[in-house]
C-alpha cells in the first residue's frame, strides 16, 4: 500500500505563494541587474541614456505603485480579491516584457525610443501584479511570527530565482556577441512571463479554494501571546529606510554583472561572485526566520545591518585577486541583506495589518514600493553616470573605481538605516500598551 503524504492547508499556501514570488522575483531581479546590461552591450545604447531611461520609467513605476495602493484600498480587501487581480496583473507585465525584450532586434536608429516606450508600458503594468501578491502577506497571515514566516518564504523564493539569474548571467551574456545576447535575453524574458502566468495561475486556484487561509507563526503566540497586541512602528521611518535601503542595494546589485563581466572575465569565476551573495541570502533565510520567533523584528534588523557592513567592508578591503575571499564576503554580505529585507517586509506587513493604522492594505504596500522604486530610480540614474565617468569594459578601471563603488554603497546605506531604526524603535516603545493598563 503507498503511504499517502498530506501538507498542512497553511505550508501549502506558503510553497505555492512563494512559487508565485520566486516567478515575479525572476522579473524583477532581471530588471534590476540585467536590463542595464542589455541596454548598454545588446542594445548598444550610452551608459548615460540607460541611466536616464532607467531612472524615468522607475520614478514613474513610484507614482503608479501610490496610485494603484491607494485606488486598490477599498477593492482589494481579502485574499480573494488579492490573488484574482495579481493573476491579471501578471499577464499584462509578461507581455510587456516579451516586448521590451524586442529592443535588440529594433533599427538602432529606433532603439532609444523603443527601449523608454516599451519599459514604461511595462513599468506601468508591473504595480498591478506586485502589489495584490504583496497584499496578500497581510490578509493571509495572523500574527508576526505567521509575517516572518512567509516573508521568509518569500526571500527563499525570490533568492531561487535572483540565483538561478545570476548562475546563467556568465555563460549567456560574457564573451557574446551583442546579437546572441539580444535573442538569449528576448528567450529568457519569454520563460520568465510563461512562469508569471502559470504560478498566478496556481495560486489564485488555491485561494478561490481556501479563501480563509492564515499563516501562523507556530509558538510564536504561545510563547509571546501579547504579540497580537503589539503594536507596529512608525510607517514613516519603514518608508525612509526602504528608500536608502533601494539606493544602496541597488549600486551593488546593478554594478555586479559588470564587474563580472569587465574585470573578472572568466564564466566559472564570474559564476561565483554572482551567485555568492545571492547563496548567502537564500541559505540564511532558514536562520532568520528562526530568529525571528526568539528576537523582536527590530533587533533582528540591526543585526542584519551589522552583517552587511561585516561583509560588504570585507569586500572593499580584500584585494581583487582574491577571488575567494571575495566571495565569501559577497556571501557574508548576503546573509545580512536578506535578514534586513526580510524583517522590513515582516515590519510592514504588521503595519499593514494594525486595526489603528490609517493607511493599511494595498495602501501601504504601494507607500512602501513607491519610495523604495523611488530609491531604484535614484541608484540607476546614479549608476548611468558611474558608468559614463568609467572606462569600464578596462579591467584595471572595473576592478578599481567600480568595484570601490559597488562595494561602499551597501555600507553607507546600512549606517543610514542603522539611524533610521532607532526612530523605529522609539516608535514601538511610544506605542506599546502598558501593563498597568491591563493590556500586558
Amino acid at each position: 500500500m503507498i503511504p499517502r503524504f498530506r501538507v498542512a492547508p497553511h505550508n501549502a499556501f506558503q510553497l505555492i505563494y512563494g512559487a508565485a514570488h520566486g516567478a515575479k522575483s525572476l522579473i524583477w531581479h532581471a530588471s534590476e541587474f540585467l536590463f542595464a546590461f542589455f541596454l548598454t552591450e545588446a542594445a548598444g545604447l550610452a551608459p548615460a541614456y540607460t541611466g536616464v531611461i532607467l531612472g524615468l520609467s522607475l520614478g514613474l513605476n513610484a507614482l503608479m505603485d501610490l496610485a494603484v495602493g491607494w485606488s486598490l484600498r477599498r477593492l482589494v480587501r481579502d485574499s480573494t480579491g488579492a490573488a484574482r487581480l495579481q493573476l491579471t496583473g501578471a499577464w499584462i507585465s509578461a507581455l510587456m516584457l516579451v516586448v521590451f525584450a524586442m529592443t535588440g532586434q529594433m533599427p538602432a536608429g529606433l532603439r532609444l525610443g523603443f527601449a523608454l516606450a516599451s519599459l514604461v508600458a511595462f513599468r506601468l503594468a508591473y504595480p498591478f501584479y506586485d502589489n495584490p501578491q504583496n497584499a496578500l502577506m497581510t490578509f493571509a497571515t495572523q500574527d508576526d511570527g505567521g509575517r516572518a514566516r512567509l516573508a521568509s518564504a518569500r526571500y527563499v523564493a525570490g533568492g531561487g530565482a535572483k540565483l538561478s539569474l545570476a548562475l546563467a548571467f556568465a555563460p549567456m551574456m560574457v564573451g557574446q556577441s551583442a546579437l546572441a545576447q539580444s535573442h538569449r535575453f528576448a528567450l529568457l524574458c519569454v520563460v520568465m512571463g510563461l512562469l508569471a502566468i502559470i504560478t498566478a495561475v496556481g495560486l489564485r486556484a488555491f485561494v478561490r479554494r481556501r479563501p480563509d487561509i492564515k499563516v501562523r507563526g507556530g509558538q510564536w503566540r504561545k510563547d509571546r501571546p501579547s504579540s497580537r497586541l503589539k503594536p507596529v512602528p512608525s510607517l514613516a521611518a519603514l518608508l525612509a529606510i526602504a528608500f536608502t535601503l533601494a539606493v544602496s542595494a541597488s549600486m551593488f546589485g546593478r554594478l555586479e554583472p559588470y564587474i563580472a563581466a569587465f574585470a573578472i572575465r572568466q564564466v566559472a569565476a564570474a559564476s561565483l561572485m554572482m551567485s555568492a551573495a545571492t547563496l548567502g541570502s537564500l541559505l540564511s533565510q532558514f536562520v532568520w526566520a528562526r530568529l525571528a520567533q526568539r528576537m523582536g523584528l527590530t533587533e533582528m534588523l540591526r543585526a542584519a545591518l551589522a552583517i552587511v557592513v561585516t561583509g560588504a567592508g570585507l569586500l572593499f578591503f580584500l584585494t581583487p585577486d582574491s577571488l575567494a575571499w571575495a566571495a565569501a564576503a559577497c556571501a557574508l554580505y548576503g546573509i545580512g541583506s536578506g535578514g534586513v529585507a526580510m524583517t522590513l517586509w515582516s515590519l510592514l506587513a504588521g503595519r499593514a495589518a494594525s486595526p489603528t493604522a490609517r493607511i493599511r492594505g494595498t495602501a501601504a504596500f504601494g507607500l512602501y514600493t513607491c519610495c523604495s522604486k523611488l530609491g531604484l530610480a535614484v541608484a540607476a540614474i546614479g549608476m548611468g553616470r558611474v558608468l559614463a565617468e568609467v572606462d569600464y569594459r578596462d579591467q584595471i578601471m572595473a576592478m578599481g573605481p567600480l568595484f570601490a563603488t559597488m562595494a561602499s554603497a551597501p555600507i553607507a546605506g546600512a549606517l543610514v538605516i542603522g539611524l533610521l531604526t532607532v526612530v523605529v524603535g522609539q516608535g514601538e516603545r511610544a506605542l506599546t500598551p502598558s501593563r498597568s493598563a491591563g493590556l500586558g
